[in-house]
This record gives structure tokens, C-alpha cells and sequence, in this order.
């Protein structure tokens, strides 16, 4: 808590230079950055997901995770749409690990 929030132009910064060397889903997250949310499918340039903070504005992938402009698989685990997307905070319960 004794450090500022890193700040948003130094986010897209970042994101820019990963893309550059190559990297294809690279997003800042915790902030309102539309672009820096985007997915984007790396072979038609379609936005498949589009999110804003914790909230998917727009999802354009099949269930299995295709493209729904030109049917490109992208990576990652897709098991259709998991119900009602929204701003939502949801508790979460972190326990030491036993040694």
C-alpha cells in the first residue's frame, strides 16, 4: 500500500513493447483501457472479446473457442458462454498452504 498504482500510460506502454517483440495476447488488466482489454483474432484482426475492467462488452467466439469471423482457433480454454457476463466481485477464500 506504500506504492502509487502504476499508471495507465506506463500499462499500454508495456503492452505495446510485448506486442512488438511478438507476444499476440498480451492486456492490461484493473483499469479502463477498451484496446488494452481487446482480444483479437490474430489471423482475420476481428475483436473476439472485447472487455472494459472487469466487464466483456463483446464476445464473438464460438464455444470451442473459433473465431466467429473466419473460424481461426485461438488458444486457450473455451467451453461456451459460462452465463451472464457483467461487473461482478465475487469473495475469495486464500488459506495457507500446509507444509
Amino acid at each position: 500500500m506504500d506504492v502509487p498504482p502504476t499508471p495507465g500510460a506506463t500499462l499500454t506502454r508495456a503492452r505495446r513493447i510485448a506486442q512488438d517483440d511478438g507476444l499476440l495476447h498480451v492486456y492490461t488488466g484493473n483499469v479502463h483501457d477498451t484496446p488494452g482489454g481487446t482480444t483479437t483474432c490474430p489471423v482475420c484482426g476481428t475483436e473476439v472479446v472485447v472487455r472494459d475492467w472487469q466487464a466483456i462488452v463483446r464476445y464473438r467466439l464460438e464455444d470451442d473457442g473459433r473465431c466467429r469471423a473466419c473460424g481461426a482457433q485461438l488458444p486457450g480454454v473455451c467451453d461456451g458462454l459460462a452465463g451472464r457476463w457483467g461487473r461482478r466481485r465475487l469473495p475469495v477464500s486464500i488459506t495457507r498452504a500446509k507444509r
